[in-house]
């Protein structure tokens, strides 16, 4: 049984609490990051600016960063206090040392061949944290992929798993492997974002996602409430992908909370909630400190060239490209573009020494943009948990893995009881 009226009184409260927070405040963190020519604080937190700006890049990615900003902006250490979860989430909810790898013993070895190691320790974690759930006999899994979460509930509950997923292809491949783990596991090819869709939880004693994408993940809940399917575990993931220009608020609390806060929110701030890059290793955080460098002193030649104002994006380029040098980027950033790259060697040094000027800026912008990142997740995660209350559910919202793991540790578990 779920201490649903404490969490009830904490979660509206706890979700209030940040949206002041994030209103408050929204100057430190509501802002393009790449169109800044200087820090926009000077005059309100000089004492800040200053620090900032005698720190180098390594100095604020480093893990203490926050701790030390706080020292300048005193509400930090709110930000850290309200996005703690020990006083509203079950014990069972948080991560041992030991937990990550809890039930690995009893899944047999080849069960987790061509699964990356850090995702097959997400699904093991993730089922782990499944509390009541894991006594239902039939799951539905939403945006399954391969179903490798779908396969490994059906192995550990011996329950049947539908698992939706909308390429062919991923559900061919799934259906192999479930046939050969001897599992009770079906495929669906469908779009979740299809409203036919909700059709699939009929007779589902629990619906799983684990970081299903904005849109996506919001459907389930929709769908899962109206027909009160009794159990619905999630974690959600990229709260930015979604059709609304303008976050809108999925609880009619959340909603009542943006008018009363003045505070509105586009998809560029919802972004700032999957920053963090924690899980990434140390060559593929150079890789994408060199990409920025590079990024940005092409946009100063771009910007020249074009007469703009503002960043202009690029698309994604092969890290592998990175090696030729800036110059090279330049050439192929150029075409993506329809322009042709013209400078002479000096210009190109000079081009590339404002790349890494304005790299050191955003690294400070961001280090103290990065201060809210938890705060707005927790208050995207909570909107979702106040939505499952109004539809009649019990709620729970913890974390399920270690933050090393994935940052992308927030779980949101939901009963129906009638």
């Amino acid at each position: 049984m779920l201490n649903n009226a404490r969490d009830d009184f904490n979660y509206a409260r706890r979700f209030e609490q940040l949206t002041h927070l994030l209103s408050e405040h929204k100057t430190l963190w509501q802002f393009a990051t790449f169109n800044q020519a200087d820090l926009p604080w000077r005059e309100a937190y000089p004492e800040l600016c200053n620090w900032l700006d005698s720190q180098s890049v390594t100095d604020l990615l480093s893990e203490d960063s926050q701790t030390r900003i706080g020292q300048f902006l005193p509400f930090v250490s709110q930000i850290e206090a309200l996005t703690q979860l020990d006083d509203f989430t079950l014990d069972c909810l948080t991560p041992s040392e030991n937990n990550d790898s809890a039930v690995f013993t009893s899944v047999p070895v080849h069960f987790s061949h061509g699964i990356g190691g850090r995702k097959w320790q997400q699904i093991n974690a993730f089922f782990a944290a499944l509390g009541p759930a894991q006594q239902a006999d039939s799951y539905l899994e939403w945006c399954a992929g391969m179903g490798h979460l779908g396969r490994l509930v059906a192995l550990k509950t011996a329950s049947s798993v539908l698992s939706l997923e909308w390429q062919q292809a991923l559900c061919d491949k799934g259906s192999t492997l479930a046939q050969k783990a001897n599992v009770q596991q079906d495929f669906v090819c469908d779009d979740a974002l299809r409203a036919q869709s909700a059709t699939h939880l009929a007779g589902k004693n629990c619906a799983v996602a684990l970081h299903a994408c904005g849109d996506l993940h919001t459907a389930l809940l929709r769908a899962a409430g109206e027909v009160k399917t009794p159990h619905v575990v999630i974690s959600p993931c990229c709260y930015h992908l979604t059709r609304d220009a303008r976050y809108l608020g999925l609880s009619q609390f959340c909603q009542a909370n943006l008018i009363q806060y003045g505070l509105e929110i586009d998809k560029d701030d919802l972004k700032l909630a999957v920053k963090q890059v924690a899980t990434a290793g140390a060559r593929e955080q150079d890789l994408r400190e060199l990409e920025l460098t590079y990024r940005l002193g092409f946009d100063t030649w771009l910007r020249e060239t074009l007469n703009a104002d503002n960043y202009i994006p690029l698309s994604s380029v092969k890290k592998s490209q990175l090696n030729q040098g800036f110059e090279a980027f330049c050439h192929w950033a150029a075409e993506q573009k329809n322009q042709l790259f013209s400078a002479t060697d000096e210009q190109v040094t000079q081009y590339l020494a404002i790349g890494k000027q304005r790299r050191a800026l955003l690294a400070r912008l961001e280090a103290v943009r990065s201060c809210f990142r938890r705060a707005m997740e927790l208050w995207l995660v909570l909107d979702r948990a106040l939505f499952m209350q109004e539809q009649g559910y019990q709620v729970e919202v913890g974390i399920f893995c270690s933050a090393q793991l994935t940052p992308r540790n927030y779980m949101l578990r939901a009963v129906f009881e009638k």
